[in-house]
């Protein structure tokens, strides 16, 4: 949704982009932008509650969906806090004005205090520890080396802490995910090899899935990607088929993104030869790093280094 339109005060043209965008179930995000938006430009502000009212009214966008973004907005509000001045006492005065004009339950919502919350010691080992994951997880896509990532774990997790092990799962996928069939052959592998705590696996699955409706906003085969990490983290027995069930009790309302997740990765299982097409999903067979790509390279180039160099 343009932010010209909604600032101009063109609802009809702002209604019309919300109706195009044919996406319900990630209105929520047009909700947060506008609020973002609202508290940066705070001419704008009647303008923009003006527009999310007449949209909740008419029901374009649900009141769950409302109450989703003001939830987001105050997840967030910390980091919106190191551009925004006062974000917390504006954020609170738009969930006033909201809830007041009856387009808004603030019930729904968690309390926003006006002082920000002391970060627990949890909480800042966690973030330091999500900065090493990557560290170590972008260097394990370049060398392919487990041992090395089972090493530096020992080192950043030495109490195996589940919390940490799960954030390691949902860092490892997140980030493969990005990236290509020989890194998704790559995690999958990795994920077999850590020996993980069945338990720690799912809560990193359940923390996936649980944001999977904003990472659909950037990888649009979110659904097809998570299904086939589920599905082959069954195969490679990191996952009992029963954790499926588990994973789908703990976080999937109706009709979300992750029950359909779920839906396609039992169906990839029941499929038939499932086991072998899943083990083979990227062409790695399970050997990481050798994706099909990587070895029609490497027999493309065999006979020319032979011929260069005559070492049978």
């Amino acid at each position: 949704m343009g932010g010209e339109s909604v600032v101009s005060g063109d609802k009809k043209e702002a209604c019309r982009c919300i109706k195009d965008l044919k996406v319900p179930f990630f209105h929520h995000e047009i909700v947060k932008r506008a609020l973002v938006m609202a508290m940066e430009r705070r001419q704008a502000e009647g303008q923009l509650l003006y527009l999310l009212k007449e949209a909740a009214e008419e029901g374009l966008i649900s009141s769950s969906q409302v109450s989703k973004g003001f939830s987001r907005m105050i997840d967030n509000v910390d980091d919106l806090s190191l551009d925004i001045p006062n974000a917390r006492g504006i954020l609170q005065s738009l969930i006033s004005k909201a809830a007041s004009e009856g387009w808004l339950c603030a019930s729904s919502l968690k309390s926003l205090s006006l002082q920000p919350e002391n970060r627990s010691l949890e909480d800042s080992v966690a973030k330091v520890f999500k900065m090493k994951a990557q560290s170590i997880i972008q260097e394990y896509f370049l060398s392919g080396d487990i041992s090395e990532v089972n090493s530096c774990l020992e080192s950043e997790n030495s109490t195996c802490s589940p919390e940490l092990n799960a954030i390691f799962v949902k860092r490892l996928i997140t980030l493969a995910m990005d990236r290509k069939n020989r890194e998704k052959e790559m995690a999958s592998v990795l994920l077999s090899s850590l020996c993980f705590p069945t338990d720690d696996v799912v809560n990193g699955f359940v923390m996936l899935i649980e944001s999977a409706d904003d990472t659909a906003l950037d990888n649009p085969v979110v659904v097809e990607d998570l299904a086939m990490f589920l599905a082959r983290s069954v195969v490679d027995e990191v996952l009992a088929p029963q954790n499926l069930e588990e994973i789908g009790s703990q976080c999937l309302a109706q009709e979300s993104i992750g029950s359909k997740v779920l839906k396609m990765a039992k169906s990839l299982l029941k499929a038939r030869l499932s086991g072998e097409r899943i083990l083979r999903c990227w062409g790695g067979g399970g050997r990481p790093g050798w994706a099909v790509e990587d070895v029609k390279d490497k027999i493309g180039k065999l006979p020319e280094e032979f011929e260069s160099g005559g070492d049978v």
